[in-house]
């Protein structure tokens, strides 16, 4: 169970390079701790009708590793959509690059 986190952080970003907007959201588990959602669209379609359904494919555990909730660009010039994060304690920047190619399939994810 997740409730949206307060005050809450929410991105609408294509993570995965397909052309549909993908959501990042900050939520909050059973203990309190603050995970970042990665859920990602998926276009289904059965005969005539065609919908929209978001599947989870990662988190983030932002409380435990002290991180603020991510930033979203191309950081490398790649034309993917890579992700950052601020880490206070350390006054440091975290990036992780996206590894799909701009418009590509990959076995790995953000």
């Amino acid at each position: 169970m997740f409730n949206l986190s307060i005050p809450n952080f929410s991105s609408l970003v294509d993570m995965n390079s397909d052309c549909i907007t993908d959501i990042y959201l900050n939520v909050n588990d059973e203990t309190g701790a603050i995970l970042g959602l990665n859920l990602i669209a998926a276009r289904i379609r059965q005969g005539d009708t065609e919908s929209l359904k978001y599947c989870l494919v990662g988190t983030d555990n932002i409380s435990q590793s002290e991180f603020t909730s991510p930033v979203f660009a191309d950081f490398n010039n790649d034309a993917a959509i890579d992700k950052g994060f601020y880490k206070h304690t350390t006054n440091s920047i975290h990036l992780f690059y996206n590894e799909r190619g701009a418009n590509s399939a990959s076995d790995s994810n953000l």
